[in-house]
C-alpha cells in the first residue's frame, strides 16, 4: 500500500450529520440505491465463482472471522454500551423535546461538544502530542512523520512513502477541538506503526490489525492522567470529561456497527429492499425508528470494512488497559513505547491479531 492513504475513512461522526439533515440523505438514498445495489451483485458473483455462498464468508474468513462470530461479538457489546446509548438518546428527548426516532441521531454526538470543546485547544495539538509521546518514552522530533493540515473531503490520511523513513500525516483543515484531537492521534497512530512494523510487505499486519492500533492512540483523550497531567485539567473537569468521551465513544460504536450490519445484511440478500433493511437494522442496533430510509454508503465503497472501526475501538479500549495505570506512575514514564513497539509493532503479522488484541 505504498503511497495510498490509511485509515481515512472515519469521517462519519464529524462531517455527514453536521452537514446533511437525514431529509436530505433520504432523497439522496433512492438515487443511488441502484449504483450500490450493483456492488452489491458484483461482490457477489465474485464470491459464488470462487465456491462461496456469498461475499461476507471469504471476506471475513480472510480476517480469521465468521459471519456468526461477528453477529455473537456485535451482539455482546450491542447489550455492553446500550445503557449509556439508552441515557443519551434519553438526554436528547428531554433537551430537544423529540420522540424517540431517528431524527435524534444527528443530535446525539453534538451532546458531547461543549465538555470537550472546554478542553481541546487545537492550538497545542503537537505540543501534547510531543508530550505524550515523551511520557511514552518516545521522541516525536525522532520519528521521520511529517504532519500538515490541508482542505480534503474527509477526516484524514496516512501515507507510507517509504516505510521507516517517510510517512505523511494529513488532517482535514477545518477539523476543530475533540475531532482535531481524534482523528490527528488516530492517523499518527497508524503513521507510528509503519515507523516500526517490518519492512516486508508480506509481514504487515491486515487492514482490520491495522486500525486497532491506530485507535489505540485515541484512547489516550479519555484517559485522566492525560488529561490531567499533560494537558493541565483540573481533577474534576477530567473526570466530566472521561465520562462525556466514554458516553460518545458508545454512540459512535453502535452508529458504526449498526451500518456495519446494514452492509452485511444486504451482502447476503442483494435483492432485499435498502430502506427496509436499513430501517431494521436501525431498530435491532439503536432501538430507535427510522422511516426516513436514509442509509450510510461508505461500505460500498470498501465492502464489509465498517465493521473493522467497530472492532479496532472495542479492542484498543481493552488494549489500552494493560498500560493506563502507569501513565501517572513516575515508575512507567518511558516504559510503555518500548512495550507497544515490541508487542504490537514489530511482530506484524507474525502474530495473528486475535493472539495480538485477545480477541
Amino acid at each position: 500500500m505504498n503511497g495510498l492513504p490509511e485509515g481515512y475513512v472515519i469521517n462519519y461522526p464529524s462531517t455527514t450529520f453536521d452537514s446533511i439533515s437525514l431529509a436530505q440523505l433520504a432523497e439522496v438514498s433512492p438515487a443511488i440505491e441502484p449504483h450500490c445495489r450493483d456492488v452489491l451483485l458484483a461482490c457477489k458473483r465474485c464470491a459464488q465463482a470462487l465456491g462461496h455462498v456469498d461475499y461476507a464468508v471469504p471476506k471475513l474468513a480472510y480476517e480469521g472471522l465468521t459471519v456468526e462470530e461477528l453477529y455473537a461479538t456485535f451482539r455482546a457489546w450491542r447489550d455492553q454500551h446500550m445503557p449509556a446509548w439508552q441515557r443519551t438518546w434519553h438526554t436528547v428527548v428531554a433537551t430537544h423535546g423529540t420522540d424517540l426516532r431517528a431524527d435524534i441521531v444527528p443530535r446525539v454526538l453534538p451532546l458531547f461538544q461543549p465538555e470537550l470543546r472546554a478542553v481541546f485547544d487545537q492550538n497545542a495539538l503537537l505540543a501534547f502530542l510531543a508530550r505524550l509521546l515523551a511520557r511514552l518514552g518516545g521522541d516525536l522530533t525522532a520519528l521521520p512523520i511529517t504532519v500538515e493540515n490541508r482542505p480534503m473531503p474527509y477526516s484524514g490520511a496516512v501515507y507510507r512513502l517509504e516505510g521507516g523513513s517517510d510517512i505523511r500525516v494529513v488532517v482535514n483543515a477545518n477539523l476543530q477541538g475533540y475531532y482535531r484531537y481524534f482523528f490527528l492521534l488516530h492517523e499518527f497512530g497508524h503513521a507510528i506503526y509503519y515507523c516500526h512494523c517490518p519492512r516486508s510487505e508480506l509481514l504487515l499486519d491486515s487492514h482490520l490489525s491495522r486500525e486497532i492500533m491506530a485507535d489505540l492512540w485515541t484512547q489516550f483523550l479519555g484517559s485522566e492522567p492525560v488529561l490531567r497531567e499533560l494537558l493541565g485539567v483540573p481533577e474534576a473537569t477530567a473526570r466530566s470529561v472521561v465520562a462525556a468521551y466514554l458516553e460518545y465513544q458508545s454512540a459512535r460504536l453502535l452508529l458504526y456497527m449498526r451500518d456495519s450490519m446494514f452492509m452485511l445484511e444486504l451482502i447476503r440478500d442483494p435483492s432485499a429492499s435498502f430502506a427496509a433493511v436499513w430501517r431494521h437494522v436501525t431498530r435491532e442496533w439503536l432501538g430507535v425508528e427510522d422511516e426516513h430510509g436514509a442509509f450510510e454508503t461508505f461500505d460500498f465503497l470498501h465492502p464489509l470494512d465498517m465493521k473493522s472501526y467497530v472492532i479496532a475501538q472495542s479492542l484498543s479500549r481493552r488494549t489500552f488497559q494493560r498500560w493506563h495505570e502507569r501513565l501517572s506512575d513516575p515508575a512507567g514514564v518511558g516504559t510503555i513505547m518500548p512495550e507497544m513497539i515490541a508487542q504490537l509493532y514489530r511482530p506484524g503479522s507474525s502474530v495473528d491479531w486475535k493472539d495480538k488484541f485477545n480477541f
